[in-house]
């Protein structure tokens, strides 16, 4: 999967960021509560508004890219999640996960947890 040359961006005078990040963060939000997130052993940095979703645990992104032009750092896409053995319940559909640079999916050892496809 590759990650194109140019990106959309949204720009305010305090960041810079990729226009899908609020898209990954639903998903990703609405992942978290369909299984049973408060319940998971590790969930470090889930749902908090002042973390990037890059930094939650089980989350992966592309490398961040550096534009000298402005001089800011623009975070990467959503390329991993992996929550192996985690507590997950419940079940979800691999279609709600519309995450565009998703390569690994690892949601092993969750035994009252399913996924379909």
């Amino acid at each position: 999967c590759s990650i194109p040359e140019k990106i959309p961006l949204l720009h305010s005078d305090s960041q810079i960021e990729y226009s899908n990040e609020n898209n990954d963060r639903l998903i990703l939000e609405q992942f978290y509560r369909s299984t049973g997130g408060s319940e998971w052993i590790k969930q470090d940095n889930w749902l908090d508004d002042q973390i990037d979703i890059c930094s939650w645990y089980g989350i992966t992104c592309s490398p961040a890219v550096v534009y000298r032009s402005i001089g800011k750092d623009v975070r990467g896409f959503v390329t991993k999640l992996q929550l192996v053995e985690n507590n997950l319940v419940g079940f979800t559909s691999f279609d709600s996960f519309h995450l565009q640079y998703l390569d690994i999916l690892n949601l092993s050892g969750n035994p009252k947890f399913n996924l379909e496809f």
